[in-house]
């Protein structure tokens, strides 16, 4: 495991770098860019969604929070989302607001991370 990319999987971002176009910008970058313009919302709608304790909601968002993560190799993220999506169906009582706290700071670190790793690789 690479020390600088803690929270990624790194296995999966050389998977879709291999795939992209040599002439092309990396299909991480399109990736990247989709991930960063959609997931604050997402995650705003969640913090919402866990206050109000309404279940389903919280399970949907951190359902599509954790294949989002999962498809742009924020493997952290994508745990994080998974326990949050556990505890919304389970439905035994409010999700722990730690899990989302967690889920916005792992989505920062996330995206700086890959952009460090895709610069690596324009080197």
């Amino acid at each position: 495991m690479n020390p600088n990319y803690l929270h990624l999987d790194l296995q999966l971002l050389e998977g879709l770098h291999e795939l992209s176009d040599p002439d092309e910008p990396s299909m991480v970058t399109e990736l990247l860019e989709i991930f960063e313009t959609t997931t604050p919302d997402l995650l705003e709608k969640l913090r919402l969604h866990i206050s109000n304790n309404e279940l389903q909601a919280v399970y949907a968002i951190a359902h599509r929070l954790k294949g989002s993560a999962s498809n742009i190799g924020a493997s952290a993220l994508a745990l994080i989302c998974s326990k949050m999506e556990q505890q919304a169906k389970a439905g035994t009582g409010p999700i722990d607001v730690q899990l989302c706290e967690s889920a916005d700071s792992l989505f920062k670190t996330s995206c700086i991370e890959i952009r460090a790793w895709l610069k690596e690789k324009t080197i």
